[in-house]
């Protein structure tokens, strides 16, 4: 299904010099290779804030690696709710299913704008059965999701609301620290308090009060599009996680 996302009109990014290629699916591909797997890109995409880029049941014709922004990845429950499954990052690959003919089991929407670089499924194929490499890569990438969607789960199960948006805090720091997108204890934040809420199972008032606590408290601090934290070992403390 196509979405309109805007093409990229100005000179694509290069796979050889990608910042997020070594957190990336293609991640191993050598670096003599790296133009032959350029060769399977389509293009690349620039998606606006808030717009879709498939929803559960579609059967993209691309797949996707995200070269900039953030992404929701979430699932519309009976009652019309919507519950954040884990919020993609720049290197996050988008838009695959284990069997890759089959529909999407999940939504996906813009936090704020990103640039996409696309692969038709049909030539990742291709590019699996000539790389075998892709495809432990594509077990690596599930089997790291299924995880970070366990741990989530028991998050939300077993932790109080401090405990939750604490623990959401650290673990986007911690990858964004890997991005390397933290600068002076500080890292690009653009999720709502009913993004917050969505994602950990609270109401965005208790994301409110939370927030201000750990404001108050000189724990971490989100506001303006930026999360500046000020004692990482007090916020895993309050998320009852062990560093």
């Amino acid at each position: 299904m196509n979405y309109q996302f805007q093409i990229k009109t100005e000179a694509l990014s290069s796979c050889e010099h990608c910042e997020v290629r070594q957190l990336a699916f293609f991640k191993p591909i050598k670096e003599d290779l790296l133009e032959w797997e350029s060769q399977f890109r389509s293009t690349q995409y620039h998606v606006a804030p808030k717009q879709l880029l498939y929803r559960e049941g579609d059967v993209p014709e691309e797949v996707y690696t995200l070269h900039e922004g953030w992404v929701l990845i979430y699932k519309t429950l009976e009652d019309g709710k919507r519950q954040v499954l884990r919020i993609a990052l720049p290197g996050d690959f988008l838009g695959y299913h284990a069997d890759l003919d089959a529909p999407i089991d999940h939504a996906a929407v813009a936090v704020n704008r990103c640039t996409l670089c696309a692969f038709p499924r049909k030539t990742v194929k291709e590019m699996i059965t000539s790389q075998p490499e892709l495809a432990i890569r594509l077990l690596e990438i599930q089997s790291q999701t299924m995880h970070e969607c366990n741990n989530h789960m028991a998050s939300i199960g077993q932790k109080s609301a401090i405990q939750r948006v604490a623990s959401l805090f650290f673990e986007l720091y911690r990858k964004m620290d890997a991005r390397h997108g933290v600068v002076d204890n500080s890292i690009e934040f653009p999720l709502t308090q009913d993004d917050i809420a969505d994602a950990i199972g609270v109401t965005p008032v208790h994301v409110s009060r939370v927030a201000k606590e750990l404001r108050e408290k000189q724990i971490v601090d989100c506001g303006h599009g930026r999360m500046n934290l000020y004692d990482m070992d007090a916020l895993a403390k309050v998320a009852g996680i062990k560093i």
